[in-house]
């Protein structure tokens, strides 16, 4: 699930692949600059619960402080859009704005993502991370809610977020579907139940248009797995 794609499988190719922009754990963050996909500046963590950019021009600013506290381990996805870049702590997520000023790359605002989801439902240290769908635009958070106080009962949540708006998709959730990848052929999302291995049965997979569950269009060749 992990493989690093590419988005060059154009319109003739033989093959059909699933792209994944982005490794489901993001980007590892240290004290040398890390590049995200579609950031221009690298960007660093020189000290804990500290970022820091860097670009050819210039080195950039004082240490910032993460959205996610002390503990910072990834970053990305970058919405080129909003200009946020997603950034994965121990116990929770955030974003933070990257944008470019008088030819310097700095960071604006920030904040972080509520509620905290967990994949596996029983890890309830470590959130699951953000993943940006290239196709449509848009990042999708999905896993299992805390456990209840009382009940220790746990709900399986999928939103879409779409610049600052987050929404729940309840199609996804009644499945418990997780995002796998682009289908770049047909043109739409790619979600399979969570924690499913589908190589060997394609037919888990479901197609998803930004608004719901749609049917891929018909005459594509079948899937080979994910683009390389």
């Amino acid at each position: 699930m992990g493989l690093t794609s590419q988005t060059a499988h154009a319109e003739g190719d033989m093959d059909r692949c699933i792209s994944r922009q982005h490794q489901p754990t993001g980007v590892g963050l240290s004290r040398l600059p890390s590049a995200v996909h579609g950031l221009e500046p690298l960007v660093s963590l020189p000290s804990e619960g500290h970022l820091k950019l860097h670009s050819a021009s210039s080195d950039c600013c004082s240490n910032w402080p993460s959205p996610t506290g002390d503990l910072t381990f990834l970053a990305g996805p970058y919405d080129p859009v909003n200009r946020r870049l997603y950034i994965w702590g121990f116990d929770r997520n955030g974003w933070i704005e990257v944008v470019e000023a008088g030819g310097t790359w700095v960071f604006g605002e920030s904040g972080t993502i509520e509620p905290r989801l967990y994949e596996p439902a029983d890890d309830i240290e470590d959130v699951t991370t953000i993943e940006r769908s290239e196709i449509l635009g848009v990042q999708f958070y999905g896993g299992h809610t805390a456990p209840h106080w009382l009940t220790g009962s746990q709900s399986y949540r999928v939103y879409q977020i779409s610049g600052p708006e987050v929404s729940r998709v309840p199609e996804l959730e009644a499945g418990r579907l997780d995002y796998v990848g682009d289908d770049l052929a047909a043109g739409f999302a790619v979600f399979a139940p969570a924690g499913a291995s589908w190589g060997s049965s394609p037919e888990m997979l479901v197609w998803y248009d930004g608004a719901g569950i749609v049917m891929p269009p018909a005459g594509l060749p079948p899937l080979t797995g994910f683009c390389r």
